[in-house]
């Protein structure tokens, strides 16, 4: 959980990761360089989503509980509460590119999938992973109610652009028939549509909660 002080509401830079996210995160890529190794799709997809799954449903019970976390109806109480859903959001968006990093890293050096840009995308996500990490820090130096006011501002509207993206390039995998193709990349596509729906839920989720308290 995130870690608030009495004065500034100052959010952690690293929050603890829960059990089950933990496990299934672990299990997941276990299954995935099984699947990879054997070439199960089914094994991969179901391993895949499942960990998508766990995301999601995480993302929304911490920012549940930031949500109901005000203590009372100021706007600087809102606002903290606002800013610790952008520190939840943002922790989980960092574990799922981590995750695909990993998931593709270990699919195809490790576990024998030939793909000439397997490992371009697990850099690719690796680097987003870090994108989020740095980011995190940074959000963790936010003290006072005005930039955290406007850290929230600026997320929103690049969640937003983030969503839409992310909605089109889940149709076109899903509409290009990608999902069902035997060349080397069905794996990686796998782990596309996984970290592209929890990313999706993810900002849907931010946006929901954050413009609930913002009423």
């Amino acid at each position: 959980m995130s870690e608030t002080s009495d004065q500034g509401n100052e959010v952690a830079i690293w929050r603890r990761i829960e059990t089950p996210v933990l496990i299934n995160g672990l299990a997941s890529l276990l299954a995935m360089g099984i699947a990879a190794n054997r070439i199960n799709k089914t094994v991969a997809m179901l391993a895949a989503l499942a960990f998508a799954a766990s995301i999601v449903v995480e993302g929304i019970r911490v920012t549940g509980n930031s949500s109901g976390m005000t203590g009372s109806d100021t706007a600087a109480h809102r606002t903290a509460a606002q800013f610790g859903i952008l520190h939840e959001t943002t922790f989980l968006s960092f574990l799922t590119c981590a995750w695909s990093a990993a998931a593709l890293f270990i699919a195809y050096p490790i576990a024998g999938l030939s793909w000439l840009h397997g490992w371009e995308y697990g850099l690719f996500f690796a680097l987003a992973a870090f994108g989020f990490a740095r980011y995190l820090q940074k959000l963790a130096k936010y003290k006072d109610e005005v930039p955290k006011a406007s850290a929230v501002a600026l997320a929103t509207v690049l969640t937003i652009i983030q969503a839409i993206a992310i909605a089109v390039t889940l149709i076109w995998i899903i509409g290009s028939g990608k999902l069902a193709t035997l060349r080397g990349d069905w794996l990686a596509n796998d782990v596309f549509l996984a970290s592209g729906c929890a990313a999706l839920a993810l900002s849907i989720v931010f946006l929901v909660r954050v413009r609930a308290l913002g009423k």
